[in-house]
Formats: structure tokens, C-alpha cells, sequence
């Protein structure tokens, strides 16, 4: 292996690699050779360089008659990418060259955040049309870093999927887009805070990037599927959590058992008649209490793109028919640019907050958010000081000032705790302990 070769070169007294295809390329085409470190956080002391295949033959030949003194220039982390998209349906253009600027590019100013241990992390993209499917390969860089990237080829049909992969085990992150127009955006990934809540996945039919819906009932049977969501829309992962508790009029619903699953799955039986009822739920460092209504489902309202749980684990739960998600109210929270690459914010100061409720997407319209109450602590939540929110022009967002003390008077992070509700009653209250550490 790569990482194992590189070792040993490295004890043979080698001060350099240079690597490249000993063999020519049908078509000349110039691919990079891939390195495959199984150490995601393994770099090599010692540079390393790619050349082509004709550049390799000549080298070799200087090699052969003598001493040859090489030097390479250049940055051995490419700051930019460029995924371009150019589907041609039901034919073969006769010209396949394909001109970009700016006018016909999509620039996104991306940030890769990690708190964690430093390493190697990579990016890639998935362009979607309704019947097809194509990957792009995965380019690998420092995590704590921000890169360029470039969107071309713009169609309406085609749904883009990213995914993230950082350099701890798990790290796993996702981002569902559209591109139509030149634009220019920001994007984070990994950036705190993360909480419970529910991906928004632009309604294009493809029959991939099927996204899971987010706590659905199928009929009578509510599935307690829940995502954890990042800043911009980034999904964590999609969770089935064992401890979670259901409750109507106090009491604690008993989950049914499904064969070849395992004991506890969050799966209940629910009469068919509109109740109350109040789900309870810990993952990290969030706590919630959901207060929502439901009744059975006789229309399907989950949207395009989004699976109902009719599989666990691929396992199928005995339930088809018509799905709908309901009325949870999610929050999120949004420090802008404020946190640096390693997760971050200064204290002793008042920073802006952005604060984001809302339900997942549906086919039926869901209830309006009707408000909401926000605390913050930075003693890990043995003090809650109240922050005055305020409504934006956008519904369910919500915006404030957090006063930050001194470093010293605190314990080194922000939690948060929230309450918000819609118009008809549907509630959460969350509480986010260390949502963000301070520096």
C-alpha cells in the first residue's frame, strides 16, 4: 500500500517521490494516479509529486545516463474544484468540447470545519438526472480548510447530492442542490452547532438521493426516523434511536417489535384518532421533548425524493401504504462566519445567532412557527440567561445577539436551550449542551 511504500522510501534514504504511469493511457488522457492511505490523518514527510506519463519516460531516460537534478514548483493542496455536469439526453452531440467562464459557472466559497483530530478529509459530488446517475472522484485535502468550488453545466433536472467525508471514523456528512445560474454562495460543512432536525432536499425526481422522511407515520405506524442537522443545510447522518420514549396522556406507549430487528426500535402503533402525544430523545450533547398531534394517514404527503420507512436495515417493517410526516417542530442554529475551522468563537463579545424552526418538508402544508424562547448558558447549562429573539422576513427565522463574557468567567463553550411552537400547538424544547466552544 501507498502509506507502507512511502515508509519505506522514506528509511532508504529517499527525499522525494515522484510517481507516475508507466503505461500510456488510451487517449492520452492525463488521470492522476490515486494514493490510497488507509491512515486517513497519514501524511508523508517527505514531498510528493505526480508527472505525467511522456514527462516519467524522459526522466527515466536522464536517470539512465546520470545524475539528474529535479525541482518541482507548486501547492500541494489544490484549493479548487471543479464539478461539471453536461448531460446530452437521448443523443451523442457531434462536438463534446465544452467552454466555461464565469458567466456559465456556479463559484461556492466552501469552509471545512473539524474539531476533532486534524487530518485528511474529501469531497465529492453526485450529479443526478431523474434515470441516471454519475460520481465524481473524491479529491482528498487538509480537513480545517477552505477551498473554491465550481459549478457547471446548469440544468434544472439535474439534483446534485455532496457528500463529506472527515478524517475521524463516522464523519459523515451530506448536502442536497440545486444549480441553475452563475452564483456565488458560501458553504460550510462540519460548522457547529449540530442538532436534531430534518434535510431539505430540492423536489427534482431522481430515483437516487432518496432521502429518509423525517419522524413519518405510514397509516397507523409512527417511525421515529430523525436526522442531525448542521449549519447550511448539511445532514449529519439519519438515526434510529432505542431510548426514545413516546407518550399520551403521561403514559408511555410500548413500542411493537418487528422481526429481525432489534428489541426497541422507535416503532409504535397509534390509534387512528387525532391525540396528543410527547416524544422524549437524547443524541450527544441534545436533549428534546417534541409535544405534537397525529392522526392515522390516508393520503401520501411525503415529498419527492423522500423514502418512507417501509425498510429498516433493510429489514421490511410489514407496513406499505400511503406516508406522512409529522408536525415536529425542529430548531437549528446558524453562527454565520463567526466560528473559525476549528469550531470556535471568541468570547468577550456579542455575536449574531441565527435561529431556525420549522417542520420537515411535506406535501400538505404544515402549521406556521408561532414563536419561540431562547436561553443561553456558559457554565454548561448551570446558569440560562434569557436572548430577545427576533422574527426576520423569513418564517420560522429568528435573530439575536448573544453577550459573551470574558473567556475566564465562562467554561469554555455556549450551550443553548430553546422552546418554539406553531399555531397549533405543536412544540419543542431542546436543550444543545456545549453547542459551541469558545477561544
Amino acid at each position: 500500500m501507498a502509506q507502507e511504500r512511502m515508509e519505506w522510501l522514506k528509511a532508504a534514504g529517499a527525499v522525494g517521490v515522484l510517481i507516475y504511469n508507466d503505461e500510456r493511457i488510451a487517449g492520452g488522457c492525463p488521470l492522476p494516479l490515486y494514493l490510497y492511505y488507509p491512515d486517513p490523518g497519514y501524511r508523508s514527510e517527505i514531498p510528493v509529486a505526480q508527472i505525467n506519463h511522456d514527462e516519467g519516460v524522459r526522466l527515466k531516460r536522464l536517470l539512465d545516463a546520470g545524475p539528474v537534478r529535479i525541482e518541482v514548483n507548486g501547492n500541494p493542496d489544490i484549493e479548487y474544484t471543479y464539478h461539471l455536469s453536461q448531460p446530452n439526453r437521448q443523443r451523442i452531440p457531434e462536438n463534446l468540447t465544452y467552454n466555461y467562464t464565469s458567466a456559465s459557472l456556479a463559484q461556492v466559497d466552501s469552509s471545512y470545519h473539524d474539531a476533532g483530530i486534524p487530518g485528511l478529509a474529501d469531497v465529492h459530488w453526485h450529479a443526478m438526472l431523474p434515470d441516471t446517475f454519475s460520481v465524481a472522484g473524491a479529491e482528498p485535502f487538509l480537513s480545517r480548510s477552505r477551498r473554491t468550488e465550481y459549478f457547471g453545466g446548469f440544468d434544472p433536472n439535474v439534483l446534485w447530492l455532496g457528500q463529506a467525508d472527515g478524517p475521524r471514523d463516522g464523519d459523515f456528512a451530506q448536502l442536497w442542490k440545486s444549480v441553475n445560474e452563475p452564483s456565488r454562495t458560501v458553504q460550510r460543512w462540519y460548522s457547529a452547532p449540530e442538532t436534531f432536525g430534518s434535510p431539505d432536499r430540492p423536489a427534482i425526481g431522481s430515483i437516487n438521493g432518496i432521502v429518509d422522511c423525517t419522524m413519518c407515520r405510514l397509516g397507523d405506524v409512527f417511525v421515529g426516523v430523525y436526522s442531525t442537522m448542521q449549519p447550511g443545510g448539511v445532514m449529519a447522518g439519519s438515526w434510529l434511536n432505542l431510548t426514545t420514549q413516546l407518550r399520551k396522556d403521561g403514559a408511555e406507549l410500548p413500542k411493537v417489535p418487528r422481526a429481525g430487528l432489534p428489541e426497541g426500535m422507535p416503532i409504535w402503533e397509534l390509534p387512528k384518532q387525532d391525540g396528543v402525544y410527547k416524544l422524549t430523545q437524547t443524541h450527544g450533547d441534545n436533549s428534546a421533548t417534541w409535544t405534537f398531534h397525529s392522526k392515522t394517514v390516508t393520503d401520501h404527503a411525503a415529498p419527492p425524493g423522500y423514502s418512507c420507512a417501509t425498510l429498516l436495515y433493510g429489514v421490511p417493517i410489514g407496513v406499505e401504504g400511503p406516508c406522512a410526516p409529522q408536525p415536529l417542530v425542529f430548531v437549528g442554529y446558524d453562527f454565520g462566519d463567526a466560528p473559525d475551522l476549528w469550531n470556535k468563537i471568541t468570547a468577550g463579545g456579542k455575536h449574531a445567532l441565527q435561529v431556525n424552526a420549522y417542520h420537515a418538508k411535506s406535501n400538505v402544508p404544515m402549521p406556521p412557527i408561532a414563536g419561540m424562547n431562547l436561553w443561553f448558558s456558559t457554565d454548561d447549562g448551570t446558569t440560562w440567561l434569557p436572548a430577545r429573539t427576533t422574527p426576520t422576513n423569513q418564517p420560522g427565522t429568528y435573530r439575536t445577539l448573544v453577550d459573551i463574557p470574558a473567556l475566564a468567567q465562562t467554561r469554555g463553550a455556549i450551550s443553548l436551550k430553546v422552546e418554539a411552537w406553531d399555531a397549533d400547538g405543536n412544540r419543542i424544547e431542546q436543550t444543545t449542551l456545549r453547542a459551541v466552544t469558545l477561544k
